[in-house]
């Protein structure tokens, strides 16, 4: 019994050895997709590409290096009990093809995996995250998916008078609860989590995971929302994004920005994607850095209709601050929030926090860490946004509103998209007015004289 005790033993040697090889394996199929994302790369000359592909491929061949070798010495450390063995008993013999020999390789094999539970507080799995990596790291590999999405599932002519619907406003406004009110309505469909991260590949990747809800989970931002695979959410940005090369995101902030006419060809190609399963349902969005290529969208998408969240102005900024040092935290200690945030375009709050560069330059020279440079983003922003009011196509709906009367505001949407929508419970979770010390005198008198005008706007 000795030796296939010996063999479970080599085999546990072994498994633990490939537990250990996990960041080297995960490292070569990182670098790999890199390299074909920059063969992709339709932006750069030839030149370039050329210096990209043959950088990434000598990072892979010195990864493929460094695993052989270290895949040598496993192989080498899993022989180690049969040597010591021979050395000191003499030469081993065994049967190496009865049930004993396979159940104690089989057993000492699996021992390491059972066993192996890595310790993280994050929603995401190992291998999760490097899938997420793998796909939403590489935007022409992306680009690249969606050209095949379009050409597998795009067999009808685009309609484009098709009416859609985007809610947004500043950060903690009150879009995620508005978002999820309105879907609760059946009326509308979206992006959801289950299309994660194959997002510009949402017929393809369907056809692959379909994953059943589970239990819902509250989000990272401690706001008692929850959230699971079907839940919508504000995942649209990566296509612009990926469209623009992310033209629009610079070190010091994230820029206004005009979309032609091709950019909403693309876009409406882009929803009719994720409209293929939906019959006569609207498409939905929430997208905050809507506000960036507002003016040209209005102008190019006869169909848009828009939902902009306001909220006090204290009450707002407060929320924003918490976020903000929550979120520094959590990317502290899971740098992968912050990567997932960057991939995405949440630049609103935390360690990669950029703010919008609008014509204000109040919140320039403010620490993002007290309450005044928040109320500044807050003025800046609506100052910005106030111009768009005017339009019939955007509807401005206060979070005080939403959270005392939400049928009220369904009502007012209802009548903006041309839809009934009504659900059997409309409640979300109100808000109370924060309280912060050492506020700018004028900071607050000039965003509650805004707030005052926008909520006479809002007809509240």
């Amino acid at each position: 019994m000795i030796h296939y005790a010996m063999v479970g033993l080599a085999a546990c040697i072994f498994s633990i050895g490939l537990l250990l090889l996990k960041n080297p394996f995960f490292n070569m199929a990182l670098v790999s997709t890199a390299m074909v994302n920059a063969l992709l790369d339709p932006i750069s000359d030839e030149d370039t590409k050329h210096s990209l592909v043959s950088r990434q491929l000598l990072r892979l061949i010195s990864r493929l290096g460094i695993f052989l070798l270290a895949l040598s010495a496993l192989v080498m450390a899993a022989y180690i009990p049969f040597l010591i063995y021979e050395v000191n008993v003499g030469p081993l013999v065994m049967e190496t093809t009865g049930i004993w020999f396979y159940g104690s390789m089989l057993a000492g094999g699996l021992l390491p995996f059972l066993c192996y539970r890595p310790k993280s507080s994050s929603d995401y799995s190992e291998l999760s995250k490097l899938l997420h990596r793998m796909v939403l790291n590489n935007q022409h590999l992306s680009r690249q998916l969606l050209s095949i999405e379009k050409k597998l599932f795009l067999k009808e002519p685009i309609a484009k008078n098709q009416p859609f619907l985007v809610v947004t406003g500043l950060a903690r406004s009150g879009t995620t609860a508005l978002t999820q009110l309105l879907f609760r309505t059946g009326r509308f469909h979206s992006l959801s989590y289950a299309n994660m991260p194959f997002l510009l590949a949402p017929n393809l990747w369907g056809k692959i995971y379909n994953p059943k809800n589970a239990a819902l989970k509250e989000r990272a931002h401690g706001d008692s929302i929850h959230f699971g695979f079907d839940t919508v959410e504000a995942l649209e940005e990566y296509f612009f994004k990926v469209m623009t090369n992310d033209g629009f995101i610079h070190e010091d902030g994230l820029i206004p920005h005009e979309l032609n006419e091709a950019n909403i060809g693309s876009y409406q190609e882009y929803r009719s994607l994720i409209s293929v399963k939906a019959e006569s349902s609207i498409y939905l969005a929430k997208n905050n850095n809507l506000l960036l290529r507002l003016q040209s969208m209005l102008e190019l998408e006869p169909e848009l209709r828009v939902v902009m969240m306001i909220r006090h102005p204290l009450e707002h900024a407060s929320s924003l601050l918490k976020q903000h040092l929550r979120f520094s935290k959590l990317q502290t200690e899971d740098p992968f929030v912050l990567e997932y945030m960057n991939w995405l375009g949440h630049h609103e709050f935390g360690l990669n926090h950029k703010p919008f560069q609008l014509p204000s330059d109040g919140e320039r020279g403010l620490n993002p860490n007290e309450l005044n440079y928040w109320l500044s983003c807050w003025i800046a922003y609506y100052s910005f946004a106030k111009r768009f009011i005017s339009s019939d196509k955007v509807l401005l709906v206060a979070h005080q509103q939403l959270a005392e009367s939400p049928q009220t505001v369904l009502n007012k949407i209802s009548a903006s998209v041309g839809v009934t929508l009504s659900v059997a419970n409309s409640e979300v979770y109100p808000k109370t007015v924060g309280k912060e010390p050492e506020i700018d005198p004028l900071l607050i008198s000039s965003a509650n004289a805004l707030y005052a005008e926008l909520l006479q706007l809002s007809d509240m």
